[in-house]
């Protein structure tokens, strides 16, 4: 019996070890199904906050100019600041719906709104296609900005006058047609392009007297009944003149 009481311990010792050993096996695996859980769940919520950021950027990129962020040598907006600036040479157009009060008055707020979308909707890829952005709307017109030449701006106006020809033809049957007149004002020189305001709120912005007198040259229009007006400064930047006279 004493050889009995000595196996049986150990017997039962050798049993505990291989219990100990497989429950051990299982709490491994358990761990590491744990582990191999949380790394998904943390890539799935990586790539949810991944495509957040793009969605966001993109949103950013509706209400921001980058072009203007990518001439401060800034990688992202994240990275810009108040008083970021610079100076360059660029061409500035100013675009203005002539008697809006008229079309204004005869809509509805919403319709009124909706009016100015559709028209800058239709205008403004019309200025991305000749190398230029839009760096303020302004109610019923906006201004634009070209950094390589004066003629991308010159070819530009004369394409957006062409876009409101066809858009007032089409509308020619219409009942309630009230054809769309507009004028545009381009001057080229130095601007300083940089970002104001407050710590709190800030936007890119352009100042320089070649955007005052571009402004000005557009409301020229009115005087002499033009649609597109250039500045001399303008002018003299121009290539080929003779295609234009």
């Amino acid at each position: 019996f004493d050889l009995i009481n000595i196996f049986i311990p150990v017997w039962m010792a050798v049993a505990l070890l291989g219990i100990q050993l497989v429950l051990h096996s299982f709490s491994i695996t358990y761990q590491l199904e744990g582990y191999k859980k949380q790394n998904i769940n943390a890539l799935e919520k990586m790539k949810v906050e991944s495509k957040k950021n793009k969605q966001l950027i993109t949103t950013f990129k509706k209400f921001v100019p980058f072009e203007l962020i990518d001439s401060l040598n800034r990688k992202d907006i994240t990275e810009t600041k108040l008083g970021d600036h610079v100076e360059k040479f660029m061409t500035v157009l100013f675009l203005d719906i002539r008697n809006y009060s008229d079309f204004a008055e005869s809509m509805a707020p919403k319709d009124n709104f909706n009016f100015l979308n559709t028209f800058l909707n239709r205008m403004e890829p019309i200025v991305k296609q000749n190398k230029g952005y839009v760096n303020k709307f302004e109610g019923d017109g906006f201004m634009a900005l070209f950094d390589e030449s004066v003629m991308d701006a010159v070819i530009c106006a004369n394409e957006l006058l062409d876009r409101v020809y066809i858009h007032n033809y089409s509308r020619m049957d219409d009942l309630d047609f009230k054809p769309i007149k507009i004028g545009i004002g381009i001057n080229s020189g130095h601007v300083m392009k940089g970002i104001i305001g407050s710590n709190t709120r800030m936007e890119g912005t352009v100042i320089s007297e070649t955007v005052n007198l571009a402004s000005r040259v557009e409301q020229l229009n009115k005087k002499f009944g033009s649609n597109i007006l250039l500045s001399e400064f303008s002018w003299l930047k121009l290539n080929k003149k003779n295609q234009f006279l």
